[in-house]
């Protein structure tokens, strides 16, 4: 953390170096890129400058946030339902921006989504977006945090959609109401029982979509438990949050809502403005780009 001298204005400072590292470097250079782009929407978080020092090294400016939703999820704070849909909603609007643009963001968690003392809810770290159709795209199993990771992305190895970000909010919003993740396992094996365990087998359509997945004949053996359902694993919710949740967490992802649609449920009907939940012109870049010098022009 720091501030401006001229404007006493607080900032965060991202130090970032090891540039040399071919990927790391390309990482580095999609973030900056997707920053600017979408700079000046209010639930992403604000670039503000690019300080590079020598070759190999350089500090990103941003602006300052109190903390993110991991650290509220996990303090003594409050958070009521009333919370849960105002900071659900932004979250949306911000997704909204970035699928609109034709980006996934790929690794939504509560650790990456940040706010301010006004309530103020936005987006961070990029680092692993991608537009959506890179077809080189990375496993989603090497780069998303499992208790957030999309069933595609793990039925599935490296070809699929925006809805995984719209799989994670659901999971964050569930997490938002019981203070836990709803899915808290590492592994994909682990993981992927829990989901069927919970919401039900996916049907033979939804796994034919998926002929290569290795995990197809473990989800046979399993089906739906009589003591689990998302109800019983979270606290009683206002039933329309729950109706959100449902068409979230949906086992096929053809059939999930997205992010525009999402925002006109009647959860959000005290909240959704379609003048203030903007989309952006589409993303571009080239999957190879390695030159560092002309974001920082």
């Amino acid at each position: 953390m720091g501030k401006v001298k001229e404007t006493n204005q607080q900032i965060a400072i991202k130090h970032i170096s090891q540039l040399d590292h071919l990927l790391f470097r390309k990482r580095t250079t999609r973030e900056i890129l997707l920053l600017r782009h979408f700079n000046g929407h209010p639930n992403i978080i604000q670039l503000l400058d690019v300080l590079k020092i020598g070759e190999n090294e350089l500090f990103l400016v941003i602006e300052y946030m109190n903390q993110d939703l991991a650290t509220l999820i996990h303090s003594a704070e409050v958070i009521s339902p009333a919370h849960v849909q105002l900071f659900s909603y932004q979250i949306l609007c911000g997704l909204k921006a970035i699928h609109s643009a034709g980006v996934i963001h790929r690794d939504l968690k509560p650790a990456n989504i940040l706010i301010n003392k006004d309530l103020i809810v936005k987006i961070c770290d990029f680092g692993t977006g991608r537009e959506e159709n890179n077809l080189r795209m990375t496993q989603l199993t090497e780069i998303s945090t499992p208790y957030y990771r999309a069933p595609e992305g793990i039925l599935n190895i490296n070809y699929y959609s925006k809805s995984v970000d719209l799989w994670a909010v659901g999971c964050i919003v569930a997490e938002l109401f019981s203070r836990k993740p709803l899915f808290p396992f590492s592994s994909n094996k682990s993981l992927l029982s829990s989901i069927v365990l919970t919401l039900g087998t996916p049907s033979q359509q939804v796994l034919d979509k998926f002929p290569e997945s290795t995990y197809k004949s473990h989800i046979s053996t399993l089906s739906k438990s009589n003591d689990l359902s998302l109800q019983k694993l979270l606290p009683p919710i206002p039933f329309k949050a729950m109706e959100l949740l449902s068409v979230l967490l949906v086992l096929d992802p053809e059939q999930r809502i997205d992010a525009e649609k999402a925002l006109q449920h009647e959860y959000f009907e005290m909240l959704h403005d379609p003048e203030e939940e903007p989309s952006y012109p589409p993303f571009n870049t080239h999957n190879d780009l390695v030159d560092l010098t002309f974001p920082f022009q």
